[in-house]
């Protein structure tokens, strides 16, 4: 049976959106036409139908609504329908590194805990070269992914570049789990920060936060920089553990044009203590909804950088050849009707990320260092001064 997800992310940031061409009368026989001429016409005679129907579906998909620099709806390819299956999971069997691109290399970005590659000694920077046998370079990122991740007990090698060193790493894979929420008490106030809205997260944040209550906190710093989103009903949980019950979450309206409204069940976890969030230009949709919902309930304060600004929920749905298709469903809305498609969260107080904190990891596991991070002071001294 074909299953579908409802999600509220970022994915894929090297799909680049380009904008429609003005819409053609009678473009349904036009593009009849069209065909035709090229079928007959064009110098390539070898393009295949296909690469014709995939022009025109995409084509239409970028009629509908995208956001800046990304395509919201989309086609997923089998690979990269299984990476988004496997991000939203927050399991997965691997070595336990996240990776970046630059520049056609492959580095390492993050090296997560208690994993294969933290126990090999992996750092974050070191240069992947070759996975297996096979060089990386020319190889898109899920290409890099599938072939690092593989069943729990089998190995794969690696060969890693640090400065000017170069060596081979076997590496057995395990399946780790993500932690997607971490809690730490900075003197008297409770810092939480989420990475990911995954399956695993609502778990992770209401340990984290079980730890935080017995602290008895004066204050509350909710950290969303670099975080993408996710599962729209885990945006529903983790904003049920900080607002009392019968507080709104968020509004959504579907095609139709009925609003639907969410309400928080009364989970709050730290009680009414005062709160600021921090978001910067990559926070995006489940986080929004989240400071959203803390700024119009709670008054949350807010410092940092205007949010990415994407307020669509999207389903992807499993089609017969393997293939997906994540499309726009519906629009949400904050406890207090604004919407923030296109245009972002502007903070209280615009503090740009600082090049220290700009390497902050992408999970959740990094302890808070005010010292080394301006976001992170500043939100600490307002709760001081209330």
């Amino acid at each position: 049976m074909k299953k579908s997800l409802i999600l509220v992310c970022l994915l894929f940031p090297g799909i680049a959106a380009a904008a429609p061409p003005t819409p053609i009368p009678g473009a349904q026989k036009v593009f009849r036409e069209v065909y035709d001429l090229v079928a007959k016409e064009y110098v390539d005679k070898d393009l295949s139908d296909d690469a014709i129907w995939t022009g025109a579906i995409q084509g239409t998909l970028d009629r509908l609504v995208q956001a800046d620099g990304q395509k919201i709806n989309t086609l997923l390819s089998p690979a990269e329908l299984e990476e988004l299956q496997t991000g939203i999971s927050g399991a997965v069997s691997g070595v336990g590194i996240i990776i970046h691109e630059v520049e056609g290399m492959v580095f390492i970005r993050e090296v997560l805990p208690r994993g294969p590659a933290a126990g090999a000694g992996l750092l974050a920077g070191d240069r992947i070269v070759s996975i297996g046998g096979r060089s990386v370079r020319g190889l898109a990122q899920p290409e890099v992914l599938s072939a690092i991740r593989g069943p729990s007990g089998t190995t794969v090698d690696l060969v890693v570049q640090r400065d000017t060193d170069e060596r081979k790493v076997p590496l057995t894979r395990q399946t780790i789990e993500v932690d997607s929420a971490f809690g730490a008490m900075v003197g008297r106030v409770a810092y939480v920060r989420i990475s990911a809205f995954t399956k695993r997260t609502a778990a992770s944040l209401d340990a984290a936060l079980a730890s935080l209550a017995a602290a008895k906190p004066t204050g509350l710093v909710v950290d969303l920089r670099e975080c993408p989103g996710g599962l729209f009903d885990v945006a529903l949980e983790v904003s049920d553990r900080f607002l009392k019950k019968g507080e709104r979450i968020l509004s959504l309206k579907r095609r139709d044009g009925k609003e639907e409204v969410h309400v928080a069940s009364g989970k709050l976890s730290l009680g009414e203590v005062p709160v600021v969030v921090i978001f910067d230009r990559h926070t995006a949709s489940s986080a929004e909804i989240l400071a959203a919902a803390l700024i119009d309930n709670r008054g949350a304060r807010t410092v940092g950088e205007q949010t990415f600004g994407k307020g669509t929920v999207e389903k992807v749905m499993e089609l017969d050849n393997g293939w997906a298709l994540k499309l726009s469903v519906a629009r949400f809305y904050s406890p207090k009707g604004k919407s923030w498609q296109g245009v972002g969260i502007v903070p209280d107080f615009r503090i740009p990320s600082s090049e220290e904190s700009q390497k902050r990891p992408y999970s959740a596991q990094a302890a808070p260092k005010p010292e080394l991070d301006p976001q992170l002071r500043a939100a600490l001294s307002l709760l001081a001064s209330r």
